[in-house]
């Protein structure tokens, strides 16, 4: 069973996009986590704590 796997995610495509830029500074991106109920509660998670 040999399968090709297709990348979701490209850089080019996404340099391509028209979205909107944000800050990336640590003040903006922990306001931003906690104004999102479900990334704040997998944070811990995805960051490698319990």
């Amino acid at each position: 069973m040999n399968q090709t796997i297709q990348p979701r995610l490209v850089a080019e495509n996404a340099a391509k996009m028209d979205m909107e830029k944000i800050a990336a500074d640590e003040k903006t991106f922990r306001w931003l986590l906690d104004e999102d109920a479900m990334a704040a509660k997998n944070w811990p998670k995805a960051s490698g704590g319990c």
